[in-house]
């Protein structure tokens, strides 16, 4: 007796359906993969007996071009994924509340909510069942996604590391896709506040990415501090404090920020006005673990965060730390990295304080250190600047008055 067929799927002759199935969108792999010197007849889907389909592994390309997509942005991978999804099983007869099984392995757990939201936008209302007969994979210099053929077989050429990312062991493979796999993506952890005593303002940040705190965090005397970041936008920042010199709450300037920008689901923003008060926003397609905490006069946030508790325990160690605005920043920071930080190691660091001229009181920056902590090196850089903060600001303001440090050629 022959299976019951869902609807749309076609009728084959019997002798058909026990001997051969159809192939769809055939290819050579000489074509789609020359520099691994393969020689193979593939398909990008096959109609097997006339009731099942079986899906190629898919990456972010355009079916037809065979070009990907020219984003590394996880949402707009997994769209691209979904549609090529949608369209084979189309183009074999099918229909997508006929996907019965689905597997989703994310080498970076950190990006599960952004991937699974999305996906669910293909699939809503479809009950499927899990593990099954697809599974995912992020790897790629060009993709983050790859539609494996079948998981059962897992005769793919990548090993699994504790920290969730994929190395290719294959030569070939080590050329196609690069550093991209071991280095992990970009994360930020960040807090804006308000000195209450000395109405000094001051952004601390730290990232994977290089020079985070030259994109991200902006400062203006007597107006307010603010951050910009996760899939970072830096023209914000300076947005939101025009509109804090206005005379706009913190709320109001991170509102017109995100009503300025094309993309504000891919932004963070951070801001605390003069007042002391505060504001944040992050939006839906935010990376990774992502939230944030408030305090009195200051506000932190982090994405691709290794838990959700880290922007809570920078707000806590601000809040209980004494001293200058500085120290109780980099405190901030301390407790972030001790409480976990980012899922990944990070890679730049920086403070930025305003006091009450045009220019920074302090611009400390570690653009990229590839050993060692860049908060680390940011507090150290701190604890011998702080001392001669004051006078660079005499310095400036009275020459005469400027205090020696015993510079050669200066005595």
């Amino acid at each position: 007796m022959d299976r019951q067929r869902p609807a749309g799927i076609p009728h084959y002759h019997p002798m058909e359906k026990r001997m051969a199935h159809t192939r769809i969108r055939t290819f050579n792999t000489k074509e789609t993969y020359p520099e691994q010197k393969l020689d193979n007849d593939l398909c990008q889907a096959v109609v097997a007996r006339g009731t099942m389909i079986f899906l190629r592994g898919q990456c972010p390309q355009d079916l037809d071009s065979a070009k990907t997509i020219d984003s590394h942005d996880p949402v707009e991978q997994t769209h691209k994924v979904m549609q090529n999804i949608r369209q084979l099983v189309q183009e074999s007869g099918g229909q997508m509340e006929h996907v019965t099984k689905l597997v989703v392995y994310l080498t970076d757990v950190r990006h599960r909510e952004a991937v699974y939201r999305t996906m669910g936008e293909y699939i809503k209302g479809v009950f499927r069942f899990a593990p099954g007969s697809s599974s995912w994979r992020w790897h790629g210099r060009n993709g983050l996604w790859r539609l494996m053929r079948r998981p059962s077989f897992r005769t793919d050429s990548f090993s699994k590391r504790s920290a969730g990312i994929y190395r290719p062991t294959h030569a070939a493979d080590r050329k196609r896709y690069p550093a991209v796999l071991t280095k992990g993506v970009p994360m930020t952890f960040s807090i804006v506040a308000r000195c209450e005593q000395t109405g000094q303002f001051g952004v601390a940040i730290s990232s994977s990415s290089p020079a985070v705190a030259s994109r991200c965090a902006w400062a203006r005397a007597g107006i307010g501090a603010v951050a910009t970041q996760n899939v970072t936008n830096p023209a914000l920042g300076p947005r939101m404090l025009d509109e804090l010199a206005k005379g706009a709450s913190a709320e109001d300037a991170v509102t017109s920020a995100q009503q300025s920008d094309d993309f504000p689901n891919y932004r963070q923003l951070l801001a605390v006005d003069a007042h002391g008060g505060t504001a944040i926003h992050s939006g839906r397609n935010a990376l990774g673990t992502w939230t944030s905490a408030v305090g009195h006069q200051c506000v932190a946030a982090g994405n691709l965060l290794a838990n959700d508790s880290v922007p809570k325990v920078m707000i806590d160690s601000f809040e209980a730390t004494s001293g200058t605005l500085g120290d109780r920043l980099i405190a901030a920071l301390r407790a972030a990295v001790n409480a976990g930080g980012e899922a990944g190691p990070v890679r730049s660091a920086g403070l930025l304080i305003a006091d009450k001229q045009i220019w920074p009181y302090a611009e400390l920056r570690i653009d990229w250190l590839d050993d060692g902590c860049p908060i680390a090196a940011v507090a150290r850089a701190w604890d011998i600047y702080k001392l001669q903060a004051r006078d660079y600001v005499t310095r400036a303001l009275n020459p005469l008055a400027a205090p020696s440090y015993g510079v050669p050629g200066d005595e």
